[in-house]
């Protein structure tokens, strides 16, 4: 009759560790999984952005090699991230200053 309490006891402890060790199990799978998710995030962001460079890089090669420097024209600074509205409003702004230029010298 002892003997099987006290294997009762020894049967209910182990099972509590158990749950107790696959409860942690289970909260370390979402913390890596949160981990995964803002990593691979960054890394995304990381990489967009290294393909955005890419892309300048390559415009003002191919600008180069067509011929055009950068102070012959007032557009190529406008390869960036602007909006059509913002490219728009950025060559007149570069047209003015180099009317301006013009004027003074």
């Amino acid at each position: 009759m002892w003997n099987s309490l006290k294997l009762d006891k020894r049967l209910q402890e182990v099972e509590r560790r158990c749950d107790d060790a696959e409860r942690q199990f289970k909260q370390l799978q979402l913390e890596w999984d949160s981990t995964y998710d803002k990593l691979r995030a960054v890394v995304q962001r990381i990489a967009k952005r290294a393909e955005r460079n890419v892309e300048i890089v390559e415009g003002k090669e191919v600008a180069e090699r067509e011929g055009f420097s950068a102070a012959s024209s007032p557009t190529d600074g406008l390869t960036g991230p602007l909006t059509p509205r913002a490219r728009s409003i950025q060559a007149k702004i570069l047209a003015r200053r180099a009317m301006f230029k013009g004027q003074t010298q």
